[in-house]
């Protein structure tokens, strides 16, 4: 069975998508709410295989929350759902398994749930690889120490060298910036700046800067951290600026 969870502020909407995907023994519907940042604590916190998303929400719309899920929970498929059908175009641009009309038709629903399940089985191997990593080794006085990936501040590169930081520690590691960002790319880590790679959820400050740019402090350290101009709607979208 695959893990869904249900965003829809409209409880009617919300109650009747449940009731139809219930009845498909493939999909475990572990999580519904209305407020979209209940569902996004959930979806951070659960990372479902798939998250049936309406986009015309008044607090924070199903798009923007698609954007910030695509840095937070990259392996997470979205299926969108709402009653304007001028938002389509956009909806597929995120690259979402469907789009889904209400007042929702069961025959139609139930053909994104086919191509759903189909998409999932092909990729299920690939992203439980991507998404299982928990710790990175490095090594630290002759021994390989094991670092859980969530108390990881950032990473850095300097004169051809890259360094992992946690709160009072710095180590360097093999591998490039470059192959730690694309390790990472199921959590929520963001190359901030060529030089930088962030663990977002450790930001406790986000300072502008010159140029509409930004700096970022994080956990328990000192330097600030930059943000490059091409990756500021990325940043906005994920803290919803």
């Amino acid at each position: 069975m695959y893990k869904a969870i249900l965003i829809d502020d409209e409880r009617p909407a919300l109650l009747e998508l449940h009731y139809i995907l219930a009845k498909d023994k493939r999909i475990d519907i572990i999580g519904i709410f209305q407020d979209p940042i209940e569902g996004i604590a959930a979806i951070e916190k659960e990372q479902p295989d798939v998250v049936f998303l309406d986009i015309h929400m008044p607090e924070l719309d199903g798009l923007k929350l698609a954007e910030r899920l695509s840095i937070v929970s990259p392996c997470v498929e979205i299926v969108f759902t709402t009653a304007y059908d001028q938002y389509a175009l956009k909806a597929y641009d995120t690259a979402a398994i469907d789009y889904v009309l209400k007042p929702y038709d069961e025959k139609r629903l139930q053909t994104t749930i086919d191509r759903l399940i189909e998409h999932l089985n092909q990729h299920k191997e690939k992203n439980q690889n991507n998404c299982s990593l928990t710790k990175i080794p490095v090594w630290n006085n002759g021994v390989i120490k094991l670092i859980s990936i969530m108390e990881i501040n950032y990473f850095y590169t300097n004169d051809s060298k890259t360094f992992l930081v946690t709160t009072g520690q710095e180590y360097e590691i093999s591998q490039s910036l470059k192959n730690m960002e694309d390790l990472l790319k199921s959590h929520p880590f963001m190359r901030t700046h060529k030089s930088f790679l962030v663990n977002l959820t450790m930001v406790q400050e986000i300072i502008p800067w010159f140029n509409a740019t930004y700096m970022l402090m994080v956990k328990d350290e000192k330097e600030q951290i930059p943000v490059s101009r091409k990756q500021v709607k990325a940043l906005k979208a994920y803290f919803n600026l």
